[in-house]
């Protein structure tokens, strides 16, 4: 038998295996130069999600109003707060009642809301919501603690004021007051016309009842009226003509504003401004002051008529008194 070395044996083999181009050799000093850092793990993205909140100067513009009392303001992270609180005090308060009557040719800008009622907080209202929602009519307090059912601001007869002693209802109608307190604690305004371009100081806390739709009257609160800015040229000025519209047709033919014509009648009549003895000598005879729209138009655009406000806080609820509407009109 032929003897053939050991090391050609191998090296025959070697040669008779398949070749892979893929392998390469590799040497030692080649491990040298290897990584041997961890391989990254994959990592959960995070978003940042950045709020800006408005400031005074942006929320107020030039007419930031001064506080006498620095914390009576909210600041910008509690405003916040606040209209989501309302947003959703809102959303569970009214769905049972569906959407509110408010007429558009009411509603003032939102700039010249938001300065006058952006400081005024909520009031929190304790009593149940099944109870605290209960609307009534105006026929059911009229006949409960009196008054008729039109006024705004009832007169209560002797008879009914000696039995429950409650003589300060305020009954505002959304649809022709849109910045009324709309759900119970809400702050709110109240404007009218006049001639006087400041409004005067409230005399009382007031019972409130707003008109959410057709015999639909939700009691809000015990409010306390506070003269706010009235509006300037400038901010009258910007109102939409629908609104315009709106007031002016009210000053030319609603009985409470008859102050505004007698002011253009007189001044008409003696060619400047009356004084105040001549405005009130007029103003207290039985004579009918007649103005045109044009003329009640220019009345406003020129600071002889002015729309007045006042800020509507909630400084109280009174639940036995919500409780009797609630026992009365279940059915509501």
């Amino acid at each position: 038998m032929l003897a053939i070395p050991l090391t050609d044996t191998l090296n025959t083999i070697i040669k008779t295996e398949p070749t892979d181009d893929l392998m390469v050799p590799l040497k030692l000093e080649d491990t040298k130069n290897i990584s041997r850092s961890p391989q990254p793990q994959s990592r959960r993205r995070r978003r940042r999600i950045e709020v800006l909140l408005p400031t005074r100067r942006q929320v107020y513009g030039n007419n930031l109003p001064v506080f006498e009392n620095a914390s009576s303001f909210i600041d910008s992270k509690n405003l916040l707060k606040l209209i989501i609180k309302k947003e959703e005090e809102k959303s569970s308060i009214f769905l049972p009642f569906g959407k509110i009557e408010i007429k558009k040719e009411e509603m003032l800008s939102e700039d010249v809301v938001n300065r006058r009622i952006a400081h005024v907080p909520s009031f929190d209202v304790e009593l149940d919501p099944a109870m605290r929602d209960v609307t009534t009519t105006r026929l059911f307090t009229s006949k409960t603690w009196g008054g008729n059912t039109q006024d705004t601001f009832p007169r209560i007869r002797q008879e009914m004021l000696d039995r429950h002693g409650m003589d300060d209802f305020m009954y505002l109608n959304l649809y022709l007051n849109p910045h009324a307190p709309q759900w119970p604690g809400a702050p709110g305004l109240f404007f009218t016309s006049s001639v006087d371009p400041n409004a005067r100081e409230w005399p009382t806390i007031q019972r409130v009842l707003v008109r959410l739709k057709t015999n639909r009257w939700l009691y809000v609160g015990q409010y306390q009226c506070t003269p706010a800015p009235s509006l300037t040229p400038d901010e009258w000025t910007s109102q939409s003509p629908k609104v315009k519209k709106t007031w002016i047709t009210k000053v030319s033919t609603k009985g409470w504003c008859t102050d505004i014509r007698a002011k253009i009648v007189l001044q008409k009549r003696l060619g400047r401004d009356p004084t105040a003895e001549e405005f009130q000598d007029a103003y207290d005879s039985e004579e009918k002051f007649h103005a045109t729209p044009e003329e009640v138009h220019r009345a406003f655009d020129q600071g002889h008529a002015f729309i007045q406000a006042w800020c509507m806080k909630c400084v109280g609820y009174d639940e036995n008194f919500q409780r009797e509407i609630a026992a009365g009109n279940a059915a509501n």
